[in-house]
């Protein structure tokens, strides 16, 4: 049981997990760590509300991103604020921040947004919208933000700093992993008949699910025994049915697809055990400039990436070798590049600490302790 003179918490998302990574595996176990504060956190969950080891966890009260759905959670997210009354919150959804500078003054607490993603820039990606409701979406945002009120900003990338040079002022705090780094020796990649492939996260076309596939059918002409997980979640039904249509009459190919974010741990169980995690992804400007979170996990998990060599990224595998580049819009190559990268040595330098969450945790904890000094 905390103590309740301790100053409280509120870390709140909306459809995300009340145990994501960033929010729950960063955030809040670093925060609980220090034994200072009561953490308070708002996701997705089945349960409205549960306390475990210190923590509350409350729920969002939604289980998808429909526009009602989504304004049950504005009236949840109301409910839940005055009833922790924070000290501090981490908005980490521009969707809470109209209501959270509303509130700020009445309530008297800290506001950070924790900008995860460039949501603006991100309505590019999105193929199924009219261009007269990406107006609207890009409008509702920007005065979201512009009303806020914030205190500090956290940035998932550092590419932020420059699309976003409004929010100041910021912290840097890259999507990095959490747990032991496991990868402690340079690897070969041993020559055999068949090699395991994953592709995970999000999974669309315009992340390059459709021409992961079409590689990995390439790559079986040569490596008949090789096989593709695909784990992740897809929110459109179009892009499922392209998918399934994709890998269609091949048994090689292992589908799980969710319509929700999928368990975090068995995205990283899989990466830990393929040969190689795929990253297709299209030059859209929306990735420009970003680091992929799978990036971090596979490198310290030992397992080498294979991605898109028109992304620029080759900068941060420079130092560990862990990646190599391939031209998915080209499978019919695909054989070649492949045989080029296997025959490598990944992970010359294997053992960084700067991919990993404890390199950063540091500065997170300052800043906390700044804003309730």
């Amino acid at each position: 049981m905390s103590d309740p003179a301790l100053p409280k918490i509120l870390i709140a998302s909306t459809l995300k997990s009340t145990h994501d990574t960033r929010a729950w595996e960063k955030f809040g176990l670093s925060l609980r760590e220090t034994n200072k504060y009561q953490i308070n956190i708002i996701g997705f969950s089945a349960k409205k509300k549960e306390i475990s080891d210190g923590v509350t966890f409350y729920s969002s009260g939604i289980k998808n991103s429909n526009p009602t759905e989504r304004l049950k959670a504005q009236k949840r997210f109301y409910e839940i604020i005055h009833e922790v009354e924070p000290d501090l919150v981490i908005c980490c959804t521009f969707e809470y921040l109209r209501l959270c500078g509303s509130l700020k003054s009445k309530l008297g607490y800290k506001l950070i947004y924790d900008v995860q993603e460039n949501y603006i820039l991100n309505l590019s990606l999105r193929k199924d919208l009219s261009q007269a409701s990406k107006k609207i979406r890009e409008r509702f945002i920007r005065f979201s933000e512009a009303k806020a009120k914030v205190d500090y900003y956290i940035l998932a990338e550092e590419i932020y700093s420059e699309q976003m040079p409004h929010m100041q002022p910021n912290l840097v705090l890259q999507n990095k992993f959490v747990g032991p780094i496991e990868t402690l020796m340079p690897r070969e990649i041993e020559e055999k008949q068949g090699y395991h492939f994953a592709i995970v996260g999000t999974l669309a076309e315009s992340y390059g699910i459709l021409d992961g596939i079409s590689f990995f059918k390439t790559i079986l002409k040569d490596f008949p025994f090789s096989r593709l997980s695909i784990l992740g979640h897809v929110t459109l039904k179009d892009s499922a049915h392209q998918i399934f249509e994709a890998a269609e009459g091949i048994s090689n190919i292992d589908l799980k697809l969710d319509q929700n974010p999928v368990n975090h741990g068995s995205i990283l169980e899989l990466i830990k055990e393929v040969d190689f995690l795929l990253c297709p992804y299209k030059r859209e400007k929306a990735f420009l400039g970003k680091t992929p979170s799978k990036f971090f996990e596979a490198q310290a998990l030992g397992t080498p990436v294979l991605y898109s060599s028109h992304m620029g990224w080759e900068y941060f595998f420079e130092f560990s070798h862990g990646g190599k580049p391939i031209d998915f819009s080209n499978p019919h190559s695909g054989i070649e590049q492949f045989n080029e990268a296997k025959s490598g040595t990944f992970f010359l330098n294997p053992d960084q600490w700067e991919v990993n969450w404890e390199s950063d945790k540091n500065d997170f904890l300052h800043l906390i302790e700044k804003l309730l000094g």
